[in-house]
C-alpha cells in the first residue's frame, strides 16, 4: 500500500511550473487555495479506484486502442454520474437554520445508527459540547459522492446538500467555466512531458467541468453556511476527504479553527499541507512526533488519547480475574 500521491511522485513539481506566464497553482485556485490541494489526496494507491488503471498505464501496460477508449469513456461516465447524482441529492434536501454559536462536526451518513440515531465516532463529543452549555453541536452530514441516496437524504436535514443556495450555483458555474476553459486550452505536456499520456485519464476526470463545479459549488456554499450557522469551530475525523478539505478551505477564509480528530493509525504518513487554523487531536506522543517531523507546530497538536474508541467501552467483554499475578 502506498500513501504517496502517485502524480506528484512520478512528476514532482509539475503544479508549480509556469504556464502562460503564471504558476499553475496560482491559475487554478479558489480564493487562494489551489484545486490540486483539494484533489491530491485522492490520487494515492489505496484511494484511487483501480478501474482508472493508473498503475497499469504507469507500467506501460495500456497500449491497445480498446483500453484507451475504455479509460476515456470511464472518465466521462464517472464525472457525469457524480454531477447528476449530486444534483438529485440537492433537489431532495431540505434546509434547516438554528440560531446560536455552534461547533460544526462533519460526519457521514453511513455512520448513523439507524436504531438509535446516534453517530459513530462523534456522538459523545457532540453530547459533551451540548452539556457544557457554551456552544451547541451542529452535526453536518456528508454523503459519499458515489452513494445513490437521494430518496433517503431528505431525513438528514443538516446535510451538505441542504445549504446550497441559488447564488452559490450561479457563482459556481461562472468560476467553473473560467477554470475549465483554461484547463482545456492548456498544453499539458508543458507540465508533464510525455508522462501526460499516462496521467490524462485521471487528471481529465479531476479537472473536468463536472468535478471542478462540485468543488467550487460546495466551497461557496460552505463559506456562506459557516456564517449563517454561526460556526465558531469545526471538528473533522479526517483531513483527506472531499468534503473535509472543502470545509478546511472554507474555514481558512473565515478564520475559523479546525480540529482533525485522529481515527486510525494512518495519521502522519503523508505531508499534511494544512493551514495554521488546523489543529490535531492525536492518540499519543508517537503521533505528535510524527506530525512535528512534518512541520506541524507543537502548539497545534493535542494528545487526547483515542477518543473515537470511547463508544466501544460498553461492548468490552468483562472478565473476572482470579488473581493479579501475571505469568
Amino acid at each position: 500500500m502506498t500513501f504517496n500521491n502517485i502524480i506528484d511522485e512520478n512528476s514532482p513539481g509539475w503544479n508549480h511550473k509556469i504556464v502562460n506566464g503564471e504558476n499553475f497553482d496560482h491559475t487554478f485556485q479558489i480564493d487562494g487555495t489551489p484545486l490540486w490541494w483539494f484533489y491530491k489526496r485522492f490520487v494515492v494507491g489505496y484511494v484511487m479506484p483501480k478501474q482508472f488503471g493508473l498503475q497499469d498505464t504507469l507500467n506501460n501496460k495500456v497500449k491497445d486502442p480498446f483500453s484507451k477508449s475504455y479509460y476515456s469513456l470511464l472518465s466521462l461516465t464517472l464525472r457525469k454520474y457524480i454531477y447528476y447524482n449530486e444534483y438529485f441529492k440537492r433537489k431532495t434536501s431540505k434546509r434547516e437554520i438554528e440560531l446560536g454559536d455552534k461547533v460544526l462536526i462533519l460526519a457521514y451518513t453511513n455512520h448513523i445508527n439507524q436504531k438509535t440515531g446516534e453517530v459513530f465516532r462523534v456522538q459523545k463529543i457532540a453530547d459533551q459540547i451540548n452539556s457544557d452549555g457554551k456552544l451547541k453541536s451542529f452535526i453536518l452530514f456528508a454523503d459519499p459522492l458515489s452513494n445513490i441516496s437521494s430518496p433517503k437524504i431528505k431525513i438528514w436535514r443538516t446535510n451538505v446538500h441542504s445549504y446550497v443556495k441559488v447564488e452559490n450555483i450561479v457563482g459556481a458555474k461562472k468560476i467553473t467555466r473560467e477554470l475549465y476553459s483554461k484547463w482545456r486550452e492548456l498544453d499539458k505536456k508543458i507540465l508533464f512531458g510525455e508522462e501526460w499520456n499516462k496521467f490524462k485519464y485521471v487528471m481529465n476526470f479531476f479537472f473536468s467541468y463536472e468535478f471542478i463545479y462540485n468543488t467550487v459549488l460546495y466551497y461557496l456554499s460552505f463559506r456562506d453556511m459557516l456564517e449563517e450557522q454561526q460556526i465558531k469551530a469545526i471538528i473533522l475525523t479526517s483531513g483527506n476527504g472531499f468534503f473535509d478539505r472543502i470545509l478546511m478551505a472554507s474555514a481558512k477564509t473565515k478564520g475559523i479553527p479546525v480540529v482533525i480528530m485522529q481515527h486510525g493509525s494512518g495519521l502522519g504518513v503523508a505531508d499534511q499541507e494544512i493551514s495554521p487554523e488546523v489543529n490535531f487531536a492525536v492518540f499519543g506522543e508517537f503521533y505528535k512526533r510524527k506530525l512535528t517531523s512534518m512541520n506541524v507546530p507543537k502548539e497545534s497538536i493535542y494528545v487526547t488519547g483515542p477518543i473515537i474508541f470511547d463508544d466501544i467501552i460498553p461492548f468490552m467483554k468483562k472478565t473476572n480475574r482470579a488473581s493479579d499475578k501475571v505469568i
